[in-house]
């Protein structure tokens, strides 16, 4: 079965600028308050392509779409063919010959507050101008109290670095069709369609890398994927693959706008902010223990709980090349090093539930802490 596009329209009200569309029949919109989005196939595109492909249907957008946009995508599906097996094609759609707008000057910033977003807006490629912050992709659409938290957060951001704060609503992981493949799948088109929608104010769309070139892997949001969302009157560019999360954390864990700000926890189990618990709440906190610094952070739970705090995790899931960058400087207390070393012995071991697959941990954590 085929997944189709149709009905792309802008509506307006009051101060509500939404693009609509029905996906298989089921709306999909977008909405920001702050500027008024453009309809584009092209957004529905980039959104819709990877799942796509990953159940192996057609992709049908019902309204003519950038040629070079369209082009692109070749270089989208090489690599995820190479990547995850894909044998899907180029969607069904007319190219639109007509349009003539000019690329914008201005470059927004896919904004979350985390390390990655932070070090693209504090050491920059170029000038920033927007900070895109989006609600319903970490962050449901329905948690009013931390998206309202957020919002508070990155309007102080925008007015300490003099940037525009542009926050974007979608309902788009709600849909059936985008659900069938993992977010860390779909993660970099679906961030790729915001800056489409947004190109009535913006003519480049910076997205932060999360995945270094030395720790490559197949990932949603990459270096070798994000530029090939691009269009004629849209440039997107990929930014700060040459260094570990780690690296970027220390280029700028004294920046002071980061003690009340920074934000990495996507697990909300508290209702807003970090918990300081999770697992990338736990490496950050190591990082910045590790810079001398974690105490000047409001935002998280201070170095005197980092020992118990380790010694209380079960396993420290995913990549531990924190921990194993803090183990090997060895400039913390000892009781925190013997606990994060402790903690990389359990994480690596094979006797903790061999029959779960990667992640299954996380999902069913996930699960309970939002039925607490």
């Amino acid at each position: 079965m085929p997944i189709k596009v149709e009905e792309i329209e802008a509506v307006k009200t009051g101060n509500c600028s939404r693009i609509q569309a029905l996906v298989n029949d089921r709306p999909v919109w977008f909405e920001s308050y702050d500027v008024d989005l453009q309809p584009s196939a092209e957004a529905f595109g980039c959104a819709f392509l990877i799942p796509a492909l990953h159940v192996g249907a057609e992709l049908i957008l019902g309204e003519p779409v950038d040629p070079q946009w369209l082009g692109n995508l070749k270089e989208i599906l090489n690599v995820t063919a190479s990547w995850w097996g894909y044998a899907g094609g180029i969607p069904e759609a007319l190219e639109d010959t007509k349009s003539e707008r000019p690329r914008l000057e201005r470059t927004g910033l896919c904004f979350s507050g985390g390390v990655d977003s932070f070090f693209s807006l504090l050491r920059p490629p170029e000038r920033i101008d927007d900070l895109v912050t989006i609600f319903g992709f970490d962050i449901p659409i329905g948690d009013e109290i931390r998206i309202s938290s957020v919002k508070q957060s990155v309007r102080k951001i925008a007015e300490q670095t003099g940037k525009r704060p542009i926050f974007v609503h979608t309902n788009l992981r709600e849909h059936p069709a985008f659900g069938e493949v993992s977010w860390e799948r779909a993660h970099g088109g679906a961030m790729a369609a915001i800056g489409h929608l947004l190109s009535g104010e913006i003519g480049r769309l910076i997205i932060s890398s999360s995945i270094a070139k030395t720790n490559d892997r197949p990932w949603g949001s990459h270096s070798c994927l994000d530029p090939y969302w691009s269009s004629a009157i849209l440039e997107i560019f990929n930014f700060g693959s040459e260094f570990k999360r780690v690296e970027k954390l220390h280029q700028i864990s004294d920046e002071p706008i980061l003690y009340e700000h920074l934000r990495v926890c996507w697990e909300n189990r508290t209702p807003t902010g970090n918990c300081s618990l999770c697992t990338k709440c736990l490496r950050t906190r190591l990082a910045l223990a590790d810079s001398g610094v974690l105490d000047k952070y409001t935002v998280f739970a201070g170095s005197g709980a980092l020992a118990h705090d380790l010694r209380a995790t079960p396993r420290m899931e995913g990549r531990l090349e924190v921990l194993n960058f803090v183990l090997a400087r060895a400039r913390l207390p000892k009781e925190i090093l013997d606990e994060a070393r402790s903690l990389v012995e359990r994480s690596r071991s094979t006797a903790f539930a061999p029959e779960v697959k990667p992640g299954l941990w996380r999902r069913i954590r996930k699960w309970i802490h939002q039925r607490m």
